[in-house]
């Protein structure tokens, strides 16, 4: 992987057993050869739900059920890299 941001889907379910389609927002970062790559979760958000599920916003946040289960999850097979970096295409 290259070091950078990347963004990936993550199902949750509640107690309920409701689903929530999560995106998280992750920057993985590249270690020294004897120490683990770093993947830090920066941001999530809700993209979809089963109908008529109850509203999770409060369990979205840095101390919520749903932050804690997406960090242990790391980064998804589905990721997709961002490039953020502001650049002109002729300076390549």
């Amino acid at each position: 992987m290259k070091q950078g941001t990347y963004i990936c889907s993550h199902d949750w379910w509640d107690a309920e057993d409701n689903w929530y389609l999560i995106e998280g927002t992750w920057y993985y970062e590249r270690n020294y050869p004897e120490m683990p790559d770093n993947m830090t979760l920066q941001s999530i958000e809700l993209i979809d739900q089963d109908k008529g599920s109850p509203d999770i916003s409060n369990l979205i946040d840095e101390n919520g059920d749903v932050w804690d289960a997406i960090a242990y999850d790391g980064i998804t097979g589905d990721a997709r890299y961002e490039d953020y970096r502001d650049y002109d295409k002729d300076d390549l």
